[in-house]
């Protein structure tokens, strides 16, 4: 079977294939082994193999290439897709096989006949929507998605209005404190939101912001459960803080930075990406980071200080992107839950997995499943519910 795998990849590398070559290729698709053992031995195969060719995205672009140029197909853009080298090759190599089977297997004449099939049943699409709502001072909720753009509503004099790219803003001076909530509830779009100073905050899905409709003392006060992204309009008199409850307060002049605060997490995470944040879960307990840096928090511990943390996984959900860092399979499941507004069930222990690599946002939950169970982890969608087996 090794073998047999090895004069895959070869055939692929070759400038033309022959009848006997195209034969092959399609028995072998079709041998009655599970796709999983495929992967397996293809994993081990390439584990042997030389690194600099195979895991070189040059050498895989010319290999698409030559396979649609071989087959006659007009090469398309495929959706974003990068985990580690090793899960790209075996994911490519059955997608291949798949596509010069059926190109194959049409007679030369007969144009190809494209079937619509209907939706699975257990099919659950990404978020399509922002299901954001603000709640107002007098409890009134404000639907965001389905409201037209402009004037919202007016709260103790301030006025709520509704952007054309769907942000929400606040403007006008009151001297009452009032306070709005702002829920990005699972299952939805991220959604953004500028303060009455000019402040900027994008809010990820399963997340609430708390705020005043207009900032009226010496400090620039908001809370937040969940995840956010903030840009703090820069005011040194009256310093900007985030309260994140029985997890300390992150206090800013003017900055970028993102806070993870999830309940269901471990840990609370605050990443700088530019300017100065001071970071205090007690009288006794703070760290000042610097841009690059993320402190890290879990209860009844030491804030733990990383000064060279992946900028870019961090802010993954702002750019539509799931990015995992040699996370766990809790975490990674967690995020996908709060993504797709499902709840979870682990059948035994949780598996021990490490997941790295970045995938779209805008994929259907049984594709990100899919790819995720190449790394020995099943999943059952029933409803609501996903569940994990070892």
């Amino acid at each position: 079977m090794k073998k047999d795998l090895q004069r895959v990849v070869q055939l692929l590398e070759s400038a033309s294939l022959s009848e006997s070559d195209k034969q092959f290729l399609i028995n072998y698709l079709n041998d009655p082994q599970s796709d999983e053992l495929k992967i397996s031995l293809y994993l081990d195969f390439l584990e042997n193999a030389e690194q600099e060719q195979l895991s070189n995205p040059e050498f895989s672009e010319r290999l698409l290439e030559k396979i649609h140029a071989e087959i006659g197909t007009e090469r398309k853009k495929a959706p974003v897709f990068r985990l580690n080298w090793k899960w790209t090759a075996a994911a490519v190599l059955l997608g291949i096989l798949g596509i010069i089977a059926v190109q194959l297997l049409q007679p030369k004449p007969v144009p190809p006949i494209v079937k619509l099939e209907p939706a699975a049943p257990n099919e659950v699409p990404a978020p399509t929507i922002s299901k954001a709502y603000i709640t107002l001072s007098t409890g009134e909720n404000l639907v965001i998605d389905s409201s037209k753009s402009g004037q919202l509503a007016i709260d103790a004099n301030v006025q709520i209005t509704k952007n054309n790219d769907g942000s929400i803003a606040y403007s006008g001076s009151s001297t009452a404190v009032t306070f709005n909530t702002l829920t990005n509830p699972r299952g939805s779009k991220p959604v953004s939101i500028i303060l009455n100073d000019g402040t900027k905050v994008w809010l990820n899905t399963a997340s609430s912001l708390t705020y005043p409709t207009a900032f009226t003392g010496t400090t620039r006060e908001v809370s937040i459960i969940g995840e956010a992204y903030f840009e703090v309009s820069k005011n040194e008199a009256h310093p900007f803080k985030v309260k994140l409850g029985e997890k300390g307060t992150v206090t800013v002049l003017g900055t970028h930075f993102n806070i993870n605060r999830y309940d269901d997490e471990q840990f609370t995470a605050v990443t700088l990406l530019e300017g100065s944040v001071r970071y205090e879960t007690s009288p006794q307990q703070s760290v000042q980071l610097s841009p690059g840096q993320q402190a890290n928090f879990n209860n009844g511990a030491a804030i733990s200080v990383d000064k060279n943390v992946n900028i870019e996984a961090v802010m993954a959900w702002k750019n539509g992107l799931f990015y995992f860092n040699q996370a766990d399979l809790g975490n990674v499941m967690r995020q996908i839950a709060r993504w797709y507004d499902m709840d979870l069930e682990f059948k035994g222990a949780i598996p021990k997995r490490r997941f790295g690599g970045e995938m779209q946002r805008d994929l259907k939950l049984n594709e990100v499943l899919k790819l995720l169970e190449t790394n020995k982890v099943k999943f059952k969608i029933e409803g609501k519910q996903i569940t994990v087996f070892p």
